[in-house]
């Protein structure tokens, strides 16, 4: 019994049958038209490979760099650029023939593949097959040269014109950075002039030296100073002067003007004392003369000691005589303890001159020992960027000497590998026989799939499998399923009249489950029977 998927690709092949024959006739005439093709001219192609140029030994680094960019431009949209094609039907007219551009790259088949690296070498090279087909093989011979001409040229150029944008780069950076390294230098060697014996002081230990000096001096002083304050205590008892005071009657003392006047006063005074003993008035002329006398000596002492003490008159004057005679009058050993007490004060205030200065410089060194790391870190910090632009100007430096040398070495990335060859290009014609044969199959094949879809796209019930499915799957029972029946006329009524037909079994089959549904006890019970075919005209 056939299949119901066969059932109904017959029953759709017998409804599409004009589609399914239109599509396989199309499909063998197509081939037919295929296998009757006349045979094609002979062409003629011209074959070369091309390779890596890389120098076996590179004594430039800016050699193997342009090396390296040079194989980026080792692909076919570069090889065959409009540049290249350009220039080849350039010279391909000078030399007599007119091929356009578009017509040398329509003809031409580039084919660029990677290849292991050589010894030695980590980089991978590239080989560029290179074929051109044409009418004759002295055309495709010259074309082929013309065409690998100028892709070496091309590579060659790129490369020397990669070597000028480094080497004008190179120069045009430059002079920028040797004027940077120019002015860090000298901030360097202006801070060094500043500064640079403080930081050699802290560095070689003279500075913290000379604060451990100075802070020693002022101790030393401090002590020298307690003892002059004691003896001067102590000599200023004795005399019951202060130092200035010794000063003056010292000086006054030892001035032979002021020690005559004194003794011409106490002449004149002792004379005074013996007139007013005999009896004499003040009225006496003498007694007068010997006043007048006084007045002028007390006047004359008096000028003395300010010239002595006062400094010619910058300072104020004594008092009075008496005060000058009495401070003029001292005895020797008072005169040497005087002289002692003022050379003691003299000592003491220069070393209070002393400490000062001292102070100030030891305030000075720590200031400086304090700003020291700051100092020491500013000219690290400059020395970092001399060293920083010195080391990038050595580098640009290197790289021009190095772009300079490689003036010589820069060379085209590509070099022949297999000269060119000729062969003749004969296209192998599959027989007319096969080519109609393979329509043929291909039309019953295509044909076959047509039917196929459109029955797919028709949604009729064609056979009794698919109405059971579909029933089934609605949940809706059958009661049974009666065959067709053939009469002898297609118009003719069949009836069942013979008692012993094969017919009978199943109308008898349907009649019983239709009376056993129709029973009360039924747990379906009526409720609507349908009667349908899958030929036209019945069951409706």
């Amino acid at each position: 019994m056939a299949s119901p998927f066969i059932k109904r690709y017959l029953l759709a092949l017998n409804r599409y049958k004009w589609a399914g024959l239109f599509t396989f006739l199309s499909i063998l005439g197509a081939s037919s038209v295929v296998a009757f093709q006349p045979e094609p001219p002979v062409e003629y192609y011209s074959e070369t490979v091309l390779v890596d140029n890389s120098p076996l030994i590179a004594f430039s680094n800016t050699t193997t760099q342009i090396q390296t960019q040079g194989r980026g431009i080792i692909t076919k949209d570069l090889l065959l650029s409009e540049i290249v094609l350009d220039e080849v039907s350039n010279q391909l007219e000078s030399k007599g023939i007119n091929l356009t551009p578009e017509a040398i790259g329509s003809n031409t088949k580039l084919e660029v593949t990677t290849v292991d690296p050589a010894e030695g070498s980590d980089t991978q090279g590239q080989r560029v097959t290179v074929r051109f087909l044409g009418s004759s093989p002295e055309l495709t011979k010259t074309v082929i040269d013309t065409m690998i001409t100028a892709m070496i040229q091309l590579s060659q150029i790129t490369n020397k014109a990669r070597l000028k944008d480094i080497t004008d780069e190179l120069n045009k950076r430059l002079p920028p950075i040797e004027a940077e390294l120019r002015e860090s230098e000298q901030a360097l060697e202006a801070y060094d002039r500043i500064e640079g014996p403080a930081i050699q002081a802290s560095i070689d230990g003279s500075l913290l030296s000379s604060i451990t000096g100075s802070q020693q001096q002022l101790r030393a002083n401090q002590i020298t100073l307690a003892g002059l304050e004691a003896q001067m205590r102590s000599l200023q008892g004795q005399l019951g002067m202060t130092p200035e005071q010794a000063y003056a009657s010292s000086a006054l003392s030892a001035d032979p003007l002021i020690a005559q006047l004194r003794a011409e006063i106490s002449s004149a005074e002792t004379q005074i004392t013996l007139l007013r003993s005999q009896g004499l008035r003040e009225q006496h002329p003498s007694v007068v003369e010997l006043k007048d006398n006084l007045v002028a000596y007390d006047q004359l002492l008096q000028q003395r000691a300010a010239e002595v003490v006062g400094g010619n008159g910058s300072s104020a004057p004594l008092p009075s005589g008496v005060q000058v005679r009495r401070d003029s009058s001292l005895d020797p050993a008072r005169a040497a303890l005087a002289n002692q007490l003022v050379s003691l004060d003299t000592q003491r205030d220069a070393l209070l001159s002393q400490q000062q200065v001292i102070g100030e410089s030891a305030r000075t060194l720590r200031q400086q020992y304090a700003s020291l790391p700051n100092k020491q870190l500013e000219r690290d910090r400059l020395a970092s960027q001399v060293a920083l632009r010195r080391a990038l100007y050595e580098r640009v430096q290197a790289s021009r000497v190095d772009a300079q040398a490689a003036e010589a070495e820069t060379v085209s990335s590509l070099v022949v590998a297999k000269p060119p060859f000729t062969v003749t290009s004969d296209p192998e014609r599959p027989s007319p026989l096969l080519v109609l044969l393979a329509g043929a199959l291909t039309g019953l094949v295509v044909g076959g799939a047509v039917v196929y879809l459109l029955d797919l796209l028709d949604g009729t019930v064609r056979t009794a499998e698919e109405l059971e499915a579909m029933l089934q799957a609605q949940e809706v029972p059958m009661l049974g399923m009666i065959p067709a029946m053939r009469t002898r006329s297609a118009r003719a009524v069949p009836i069942l009249v013979q008692p012993d037909s094969a017919y009978n079994a199943s109308y008898e089959r349907f009649l019983s489950r239709l009376r056993l549904v129709g029973t009360e006890e039924s747990s379906i019970g009526p409720r609507m029977i349908l009667l349908t075919s899958t030929r036209s005209q019945e069951g409706k």
